[in-house]
């Protein structure tokens, strides 16, 4: 099958979506499918690379003022056209709703080709990358919700990668065809542990301490501000130490807060590679996510996929993945204290360790990135299957 998949944000861009699409795109071309990934960073003239059978296009593209970590490319819609008319794809897949996806979106609509979209990121979380957004968040929200139902109610098929968040988006958009597919894991990849929990410590330079893990990118929205307040509650009863690993456009701010803190044993990575990130995740005691607005969270599944505790605010889609006493507890987003108290819980028992560790190793099994890509496998056909069918009449009553 050839399928064109559409993203404003592809590796080397760190985030969730990102590895997402590098994921099912390169999952898809190992499985012989003609795979053409679409997406930005191409500076002044478009790019081409080839990984192994997986082709991947950089539209020329530019920075965009006051937020030097986005990028978007000029005249996108006419460049997309002729990508498309180019490739011929049998179906688009696209995965932002802004930029390149709006110019797949209407693109593939010309020249008749099923859009299948899916959803990575409710209207809220925009506000915050926006200018003075924070200011007029009620009405940005608003017109937001207005150009979702405009944008996905025209797909042919519409993907949210939890339940939840197919619901929260449902409330808001009329959908036909719409399913609920898990961003998935390659379990191939992550886990199991190759490192004991001391050799992981030693090979990045870490005391013996029970070690707390944060993954992410370094935002407002994931909410590390909070997570670094409830540890200095935690520290009054443990002594413990605080893994950050990522980076963004928040990091000098959190690392000026750790300092009015006096925060000891925290630490912050910085950008690390795959290989480096596996060893954070086999010396980590337990996983914690605060951010309020996950619609599924793939660090969570990363860090189960080691047998890593997890812990998560009881908000969106987390509760749908964290559950207490199995393989981890959520805490009440709005309490430094209830997360405190939860981190502690865990830290303090061995036994509590082990038991949610073997939880979380079975949690994720369900997870595999094998079983997503058979997911999309079949919405793909069914898309391109109505698809055929829809020209077919149209040849006969013409």
């Amino acid at each position: 099958m050839k399928i064109l998949i559409i993203s404003d944000v592809y590796p080397p861009y760190a985030s969730g979506v990102s590895t997402v699409t590098f994921n099912l795109a390169t999952g898809l071309a190992k499985l012989g499918h003609q795979v053409v990934v679409l997406t930005v960073g191409g500076g002044l003239r478009s790019k081409i690379e080839f990984n192994g059978f997986l082709k991947v296009v950089r539209l020329p593209s530019v920075f965009i003022p006051l937020r030097k970590e986005m990028i978007v490319s000029p005249l996108a819609l006419m460049r997309v056209l002729k990508i498309i008319q180019k490739e011929a794809p049998e179906v688009v897949h696209i995965h932002t709703f802004f930029g390149l996806g709006i110019a797949g979106y209407f693109a593939a609509k010309k020249v008749k080709i099923p859009v299948v979209a899916t959803n990575h990121i409710l209207p809220g979380n925009v506000v915050g990358f926006l200018p003075f957004g924070g200011l007029f968040e009620g009405l940005i929200s608003a017109q937001l919700w207005r150009y979702n139902r405009f944008f996905y109610q025209r797909c042919a098929y519409v993907t949210a990668p939890t339940q939840t968040a197919l619901d929260v988006l449902k409330k808001h958009v009329p959908l036909k065809n719409a399913a609920a597919v898990s961003n998935g894991i390659d379990l191939s990849k992550f886990g199991p542990r190759v490192f004991s929990k001391e050799e992981a410590r030693r090979r990045l330079g870490l005391e013996d301490l029970p070690w707390i893990l944060f993954v992410g990118r370094l935002a407002k929205e994931k909410r590390v501000d909070f997570l670094l307040k409830a540890f200095v509650l935690l520290e009054k009863k443990l002594k413990t130490g605080l893994l950050i690993v990522g980076t963004g456009p928040e990091e000098l701010a959190l690392r000026n807060l750790t300092k009015r803190l006096r925060l000891k044993e925290v630490f912050f990575s910085g950008f690390v590679s795959e290989e480096k990130l596996k060893d954070y995740y086999q010396a980590a005691d337990v996983f914690v996510l605060p951010s309020k607005s996950e619609l599924q969270g793939l660090v969570c599944l990363e860090a189960a996929a080691y047998g890593v505790p997890l812990i998560g605010a009881k908000s969106v889609a987390l509760p749908e993945l964290i559950k207490d006493g199995v393989n981890g507890y959520l805490f009440n987003p709005e309490s430094e204290t209830d997360l405190a108290e939860k981190l502690l819980k865990i830290l303090s028992s061995k036994g509590l360790q082990e038991e949610l560790r073997k939880g979380a190793l079975e949690s994720v099994r369900r997870h595999d990135l094998s079983q997503t890509i058979k997911n999309y496998e079949a919405i793909y056909s069914e898309c391109v299957r109505k698809n055929q069918g829809e020209k077919q009449a149209m040849k006969q009553v013409s």
